[in-house]
């Protein structure tokens, strides 16, 4: 659900803000340390980076990041898709 809500919200804004490129973060996770692990999150992760690259998408995927890696991620991805 994390990654379903985390992409619909990168798409929003990707395409309000970047009309003619279109670009994607996907950010999968299954290395929960609090949580009972998902079934296969990086898996689908990595199912819709390919969706996305057939619809012609450039696609950033992001497995497993910590906190700082994420927001690195997060970081670099916002000023990508700026221009």
């Amino acid at each position: 659900m994390r990654l379903l809500f985390a992409l619909l919200l990168m798409l929003m804004t990707t395409a309000t803000a970047v009309a003619e490129r279109r670009v994607a973060l996907v950010i999968a996770a299954d290395d929960y340390r609090l949580i009972r692990p998902l079934a296969n999150p990086v898996h689908d992760g990595e199912a819709m980076g390919a969706v996305l690259k057939k619809l012609g998408f450039e696609v950033v995927l992001e497995t497993n990041r910590d906190l700082r890696r994420m927001r690195r991620a997060l970081d670099d991805f916002r000023e990508d898709a700026k221009g």
